[in-house]
């Protein structure tokens, strides 16, 4: 709000100490009775304040200065539903946000647990994978070595390719895969010419075949379903050595190691944001204390004249505020507010954004957590 008006800065070191009390005095009976008609013409201000609800314990006095002007004062006491509303305006977006906070930190750890969970269902079925495609290299590698043939002539690169890129979908994958020109025409230029497509065609029924089928039965399944990143990532192979330690990075890099870390650093994950809660509720509570707004008054100056008018100086909020007391100038717009019904549970909205505003700072500090 504005700052207080220039002439009673410098009337009110001039008052003297002289206090009228009891039955109302004639200046105070002719600031009673003034009517402000560009306010509400129906009222009187001593009706006015005397009747109203949002601020409590009114007190009329009067004093004059050393030049014999009649200074009248009116002083009342935010009530306690009052103080209640302010605060608790106050305290609102640290609330809001130490909540919001709160439950971030609760759907972290909800999510933590969830994915402990999901990793321990899945580990089993990733290592199950994995080592059924590894034993189906190695069966495929024996296979391979038993026709001494198709061993010192072919390379075992085509056969482990198209073993390891069956799909479960193709239900035609079988029919055609121990076709000889495939796997003749990838060995050396010469070596092959020793090897006819039917002879390796046969050989492949004969001692590989039987591989295929149990992949396509066992592992296919497997990869399709839950790994299909699997066919970008491991095949194509030079030999059984190289596809087993792409399959080791693959499941191992991509899942196991995952759901390791996870695993290792989710207690702790879950021990800290358990220990923020904790934190974040001790700050709230030390906020509720350190914003804690008390003893809110509202005072009204008026100058009564020589000739017996009636002059309004000012109008004024106090409140203590972590052991201090601060004032807040409304002018004229405090006067306002005398003439406005408000419920027992109501006061005007600028007194509470007056003292929020004041205090922005020291409520901005308590909305970090």
């Amino acid at each position: 709000m504005g700052k207080m008006n220039i002439n009673f800065k410098h009337i009110l070191p001039l008052l003297s100490s002289f206090f009228i009390s009891g039955c109302d005095s004639d200046g105070i009976s002719k600031v009673k009775s003034f009517v402000y008609y560009d306010i509400d013409d129906s009222m009187t201000v001593g009706k006015a304040f005397d009747t109203r609800s949002d601020c409590i314990n009114g007190t009329w006095s009067e004093k004059e200065d050393d030049r014999g002007r009649t200074i009248v004062t009116y002083t009342c006491d935010i009530s306690e539903s009052g103080l209640k509303i302010i605060n608790s305006a106050i305290m609102q977006e640290p609330e809001d946000k130490a909540e919001y906070s709160i439950a971030q930190n609760n759907n972290s750890i909800k999510s933590t647990n969830e994915s402990l969970e999901e990793y321990k269902q899945k580990t089993p079925l990733v290592e199950k994978t994995k080592e059924v495609i590894i034993d189906h290299i190695r069966k495929l590698n024996s296979a391979f070595n038993e026709d001494p043939m198709i061993y010192s002539k072919l390379t075992i690169s085509p056969y482990l390719d198209r073993m390891l890129y069956l799909k479960d979908h193709n239900d035609n994958a079988l029919n055609e895969i121990c076709g000889g020109y495939e796997y003749i025409q990838s060995a050396d230029s010469y070596s092959w010419r020793d090897v006819s497509e039917e002879y390796a065609k046969e050989s492949c029924e004969k001692h590989i075949y039987k591989v295929y089928q149990s992949f396509k039965k066992n592992a296919s399944p497997l990869i399709t379903k839950n790994f299909p990143g699997f066919y970008e990532r491991v095949p194509p192979c030079e030999n059984a050595d190289e596809c087993i330690k792409k399959t080791n990075i693959y499941f191992d890099d991509n899942f196991l190691n995952i759901y390791k870390r996870s695993q290792d650093r989710a207690p702790q994950i879950i021990s800290d944001l358990k220990k923020h809660n904790i934190e974040i509720g001790e700050k709230l509570n030390d906020c509720r204390k350190k914003l804690n707004i008390s003893d809110v008054k509202l005072t009204y100056y008026w100058f009564v004249t020589d000739t017996g008018g009636v002059d309004y100086l000012d109008g004024v909020l106090t409140y203590n505020f972590q052991g201090k007391n601060r004032a807040e100038n409304f002018h004229k717009q405090l006067l306002q507010y005398a003439y406005i019904n408000y419920s027992k549970n109501q006061i005007p909205r600028d007194f509470v954004t007056s003292i929020k505003n004041s205090i922005y700072y020291k409520i901005e500090d308590c909305t970090k957590f």
